[in-house]
């Protein structure tokens, strides 16, 4: 099974400022929303014992596709990358529609530096689950901080991270994504205020295991240097 087109096959703009001001924690860092889904307790064990020993025609059953999709999840987690998107196909060519598989098959690309997959994928899974603005701000953080240069695109980041719903409350992720971008376009004094936003509204919400990551990135900024680590070890645990 292959990535084509981008697909695991068989697996409006407001301006910065306004968003920036709407967001800034001088007016309230609490109207951020935390934003960064936890990855659901996931162990081999169970979703082996979930897997062992069913029949051709039992491969369809709900209970067989989230057993397939959990250990790929408990793959990724424990930093089996490539394991994982075995299991992330079978999930996929079982309910090619779920949203979770899909997103975390990018991911596993991602941790495998395959990021011109990654990108085609979530590109086009941006279309296919329009509800889910995970893909989204995915390959927006993916556009504008990807240590391979022929995958960063500045403008285009930017473009998906102001296209979002003008009604969805900020994350804190999202807020961080557009210090990248902002950062990937030379805009070092913008990407700084947004990343201030950001660790305040962390520092809020009671995420100091954020704080020291989310400070290296703000150095940057204000050092005149863009972000070149999307993510970090949090990559194996991301879910939508």
């Amino acid at each position: 099974m292959e990535v084509e087109g981008g697909r695991v096959d068989g697996i409006g703009g407001r301006t910065v400022e306004a968003d920036r001001r709407d967001a800034a924690p001088d007016q309230g860092a609490g109207r951020f929303r935390v934003g960064i889904a936890p990855a659901r307790p996931v162990s081999v064990r169970a979703p082996v014992a979930g897997i062992v020993g069913i029949e051709e025609d039992d491969v369809a059953r709900p209970d067989i596709v989230e057993a397939r999709l959990q250990l790929a999840e408990a793959l990724r987690a424990s930093g089996a990358f490539e394991a994982s998107l075995a299991q992330y196909k079978q999930a996929a060519t079982l309910d090619p529609r779920a949203a979770e598989i899909q997103f975390g098959y990018a991911m596993a690309l991602i941790a495998l530096d395959r990021y011109q997959e990654a990108r085609s994928l979530l590109a086009e899974d941006m279309s296919v689950f329009p509800d889910q603005p995970g893909f989204a701000e995915a390959l927006a953080r993916l556009l504008a901080a990807a240590p391979d240069d022929r995958i960063r695109d500045g403008r285009r980041a930017l473009a998906i991270v102001q296209s979002l719903p003008r009604s969805r409350q900020p994350t804190i992720v999202l807020a961080e994504t557009t210090a990248m971008a902002l950062a990937e376009l030379g805009q070092y004094a913008e990407a700084a205020k947004w990343q201030r936003d950001s660790i305040a509204a962390a520092r809020q919400a009671g995420r100091v295991d954020l704080l020291q990551d989310m400070a290296n990135k703000l150095s940057l900024y204000e050092h005149g240097k863009p972000c070149r680590m999307p993510w970090g070890g949090e990559i194996a645990l991301l879910t939508l």
